[in-house]
């Protein structure tokens, strides 16, 4: 087997095994869920029953928030498996695979195996990552072709002869346009000319040939949207140019000069995806935290170039400060950077930190550390929350030990973050056994569904009376549209109460308790009564003194008052259910 064919195997092999991982219980609502699913599923819905296959829509009206390569690929996943939610979701199932093959491709050509290995390992397990590569959204596919762009520009980098490597880039940019809109060309441009001026190779921007690539992504991008905007005129275009660019790009409320804006919202922003980072990586978060300064204090990199460690770190940086300029921010944002940040991660752990004792020792008891907190929260979820049997904590607490002592035997560096990750993984897993044994939101969700069905009239309106509870996740389980009232602002949430009260006969209603003792004049004054209730996950924990103390005694009672939220169905009383 040739060289080639060998790394080609590998990369199969690579992604064969995430589409298994990311495949498991893909049908079912578990605690992946992200509530803008829905829209995406009813669209295609829509488009293949009126056999509409160019303008989206949602409940009959115009959708345009997104362009339209991501609809196309979901309306072929239903040819081939069928409409449901296995293959809405089965899209991004296919393009985390290749992500995780495009990594190690690219990790093993500039760093090493060791390092393409638990690379591909640890991007798999990075939170984020892993709930993106199961819901029908499209920053899965967009993260993919930002993904391959790169990897052609930084190809192109190392080889200026092979001229196919800009049409990949250039290529790439339009079909990630085409998924989610400029931020698949804003991104790897922006990589392109900074790695140009930082290697001081200002040059190759030449051979890029830029205006030939921007042609590339006209004719590929343009036709689509005149065809939109001769569908529905101005009223597209101010959309898509005021609403989904101009506003998302920069605050358009405050009356400052552009530049404090871009500083402003970048010194805001930049607190919020650290946060991010922070939580949506976890574990693995901390290491780039210790990595990326210790790697620039320690110059004295080993056994390869420093150039290609730098390029990872530009990489991550780019994205990591673009989004922090954008106006809106959004959590999500930051998957752009979950491929430069997994290979950072698998470099320090089997690089860098060996080159210092005291740096591997520290490094290799943080991942003890992070690796017993793991092992406690999956305790936790198996025996507190999914109530299994408590012999399952003596089973994990003998695992973890001996593995712990194997961690503490081995010279191998790799070997604690691969059984953090094992324990990562296998955490991931348990979601589908929590959606089965019925204590997640949506499990709640589809029991008070079920229970209403037979109360609903072809009249009656669903509302949701609370902020905290998520009309787009209750959409799901109903096929009328479902109307929010909710608010942030509780006089607002008054104002829409009793609007919608006023011009509405037939209502069912959800809220959850808090708001149900605030607006109970409003519902004694429509005569409403209760009749469903269950618990949901709360938004806002209260994790206190009293929550470990809970914890620590498996205090099951006082674990779910603190964690689980009480939530009513409510229902004009006297209204015929028949």
């Amino acid at each position: 087997m040739s060289f080639i064919h060998k790394d080609s195997f590998i990369f199969i092999c690579v992604f064969l095994f995430g589409m298994v991982i990311f495949s498991q219980g893909l049908g079912l609502h578990g605690v992946e869920y992200r509530d803008d699913e829905i829209f995406y599923y009813k669209s295609t819905r829509e488009m293949v029953a009126q056999n509409n296959h160019y303008s989206p829509t949602y409940f009959g009206k115009d959708r345009f928030q997104k362009p339209i390569l991501f609809y196309w690929l979901v309306i072929l996943s239903y040819e081939i498996f069928g409409i449901s939610w296995f293959a809405a979701r089965f899209v991004s199932v296919f393009f985390a695979s290749m992500t995780l093959g495009l990594t190690w491709m690219l990790a093993k050509q500039l760093f090493d195996k060791r390092t393409a290995f638990l690379s591909t390992v640890i991007l798999m397990t990075v939170p984020l990552f892993f709930r993106h590569a199961r819901n029908a959204v499209p920053d899965m596919a967009m993260n993919f072709f930002i993904v391959l762009s790169i990897y052609a520009a930084i190809q192109f980098f190392r080889d200026t002869t092979k001229k196919e490597y800009p049409y990949l880039f250039f290529t790439s940019c339009a079909l990630g346009f085409m998924i989610k809109g400029f931020t698949a060309v804003i991104v790897p441009f922006s990589m392109v000319v900074i790695l140009a001026f930082s290697t001081k190779r200002t040059r190759i921007l030449k051979e890029f040939n830029f205006l030939q690539g921007l042609l590339i992504i006209a004719a590929m991008t343009v036709p689509w949207f005149l065809y939109m905007w001769n569908l529905h005129g101005d009223q597209y275009l101010k959309l898509l140019l005021v609403q989904e660019t101009q506003k998302r790009l920069l605050d358009t409320y405050s009356g400052n000069n552009f530049f404090i804006k871009i500083f402003a919202t970048g010194g805001k922003n930049a607190l919020f995806y650290l946060r991010v980072l922070l939580t949506n990586f976890a574990p693995w978060s901390i290491f780039v935290f210790i990595g990326i300064p210790y790697a620039f204090i320690n110059k004295k990199r080993v056994d390869r170039a420093d150039q290609e460690w730098r390029w990872m770190f530009i990489w991550l940086a780019t994205v990591f400060v673009f989004f922090s300029l954008v106006h809106v921010k959004i959590s999500h944002y930051l998957l752009a950077l979950s491929t430069p940040f997994a290979i950072v991660v698998a470099d320090y752990l089997c690089n860098t930190a060996r080159q210092t004792r005291w740096l591997h020792n520290f490094s290799q008891g943080l991942v003890i550390f992070l690796y017993i907190v793991s092992i406690a929260a999956l305790s936790f979820f198996q025996v507190v929350w999914v109530q299994a049997d408590p012999l399952w904590l003596a089973g994990y607490v003998l695992v973890g030990f001996m593995m712990i002592l194997a961690i503490i035997k081995s010279k191998d560096p790799m070997l604690a973050p691969l059984f953090l990750a094992f324990v990562v993984i296998f955490m991931q897993s348990q979601a589908k056994i929590m959606a089965r044994a019925g204590v997640t939101t949506h499990s709640t969700w589809q029991r008070l569904s079920h229970a209403i069905s037979e109360q609903l009239r072809p009249d009656t309106v669903i509302g949701v009376a609370s902020h905290d509870l998520h009309e787009k996740e209750l959409q799901i389980y109903f096929d009328k549209r479902i109307e929010k009232t909710g608010h942030s602002h509780e006089p607002l949430a008054r104002v829409n109460l009793n609007k919608l009260l006023q011009t509405q006969e037939d209502v069912i209603y959800f809220v959850t308790e808090d708001d149900y003792a605030k607006f109970l004049p409003e519902f004694k004054k429509y005569s409403f009564d209760v009749v469903q209730q269950d618990y949901i996950f709360r938004k806002r924990l209260r994790l206190d003194k009293g929550f470990c103390k809970a914890i620590v005694g498996l205090d099951r009672e006082t674990i779910h008052d603190y964690l689980m939220e009480k939530v009513f169905v409510l229902k004009k009383a006297g209204d015929d259910d028949s």
